[in-house]
């Protein structure tokens, strides 16, 4: 049985924890640069937690938080996510602001831009995506594709095992995993991944 021939909902349980769940992406790797990536901006917390925590750690000196006005017509993702790390003490020249992606692809596509716009990309040798469990491994996918081939991408993320066995019960993690299950679905009927065998 293959991703592409099964609903969402049909998709057993212990398929779904392999596919977008691995504590590997909790070991840091140093990066000259992370990329936050924006959500829902009430759940943005749970993905500039990581972000400020690895920055703390000295594995980066800058942070490019991205994402557009997508849930919140007024007000960009990457302003929410700014004002939350300089709010628990990210210094502002730590902060690149990427206002206007408005999905995972535009995320690493706009951020490459404003590497760009300030002369950093040439000199980018290593990128660190972060985000919660659920979406790391499709957003690692895509950075694979999408990122010039000279930059090492890795990913970062907390609270793995949480996620994984909280996404059963809680109404909010479901619905995100659910989602992830048809976007890689979408992936594969597009031509753009290889089919996943689910046993």
């Amino acid at each position: 049985m293959y991703l592409s021939e099964t609903e969402p909902k049909a998709v057993p349980i212990e398929a779904i924890d392999r596919l977008l769940f691995s504590e590997i992406h909790e070991t840091p790797v140093a990066a000259d640069t992370a990329i936050v990536l924006g959500c829902e901006p009430k759940y943005l917390e749970n993905r500039c937690r990581p972000a400020l925590a690895y920055y703390r750690a000295g594995y980066t000196g800058r942070l490019v938080v991205t994402g557009g006005a997508v849930h919140d017509p007024t007000t960009p993702e990457s302003r929410y996510m700014h004002r939350i790390l300089t709010g628990w003490g990210a210094p502002e020249d730590a902060i690149i602001e990427e206002p206007n992606a408005g999905d995972t692809v535009g995320n690493l596509l706009c951020s490459l831009n404003e590497l760009e716009n300030r002369r950093l990309l040439a000199t980018t040798r290593r990128i660190t995506i972060i985000t919660e469990p659920f979406h790391l491994p499709r957003a690692l996918l895509l950075a694979g594709m999408y990122l010039p081939r000279y930059v090492t991408v890795a990913g970062f993320t907390e609270h793995t095992m949480a996620c994984r066995d909280g996404w059963k019960t809680d109404p909010r993690l479901s619905a995100a995993v659910y989602n992830e299950i048809w976007v890689w679905r979408d992936l594969i009927h597009s031509g753009i991944i290889p089919d996943i065998p689910l046993t």
